[in-house]
């Protein structure tokens, strides 16, 4: 009975690993095409453009493809983008996100024709701008303040000359 029991657990354990396998690897390739269609959509070429050019003519040597590199910058930006948002108090992820957002601007400059440099970085930081201000937001709210104004000073010294008097 025992060893059905273990055939069984081991059954359901394999079936539900190879469910996990398969739902991440679909959530994986539909994120990347995606991203990929984000990232041919003319109003981001002026960003992705240059990113990819910069990505694919400094891979070389590296143990990693230039496609690979590539696909690791296009997902880390969104996933920086959750994690500043979803938690509006981790200094780390912000950090993580103003390093990205400047190492991509770089990118932009660097690998953009010379006469556009200095308007693709521009457009970069407009962008950078625009995510960043939901980005950075974050889910939690400050703290109400409430403020109590102290006693009139006046008013204590006039108790204390009462006193005083009596």
């Amino acid at each position: 009975m025992a060893l059905l029991v273990l055939a069984l657990f081991w059954l359901a354990v394999t079936v539900l690993l190879a469910i996990v396998e398969v739902v991440t690897n679909g959530v994986i390739t539909g994120g990347t095409l995606a991203l990929e269609r984000v990232a041919d959509w003319k109003f981001t070429e002026v960003v992705t453009t240059p990113a990819h050019a910069y990505i694919t003519a400094h891979a070389a040597g590296l143990p990693m493809g230039a496609d690979a590199i590539w696909s690791a910058w296009a997902l880390t930006g969104p996933i920086l983008w959750l994690l500043c948002r979803l938690t509006g108090s981790s200094w780390s992820a912000r950090l993580a996100w103003l390093l990205y957002g400047a190492a991509t601007v770089a990118m932009v400059y660097s690998a953009s024709p010379v006469n556009g440099r200095m308007l693709a970085a521009g457009i970069t930081v407009l962008y950078w701008g625009v995510l960043s201000v939901f980005a950075l937001r974050g889910l939690h709210r400050r703290p109400t303040v409430h403020v109590q104004s102290a006693p009139a000073l006046t008013t204590a010294l006039e108790q204390l000359r009462t006193r005083l008097d009596e």
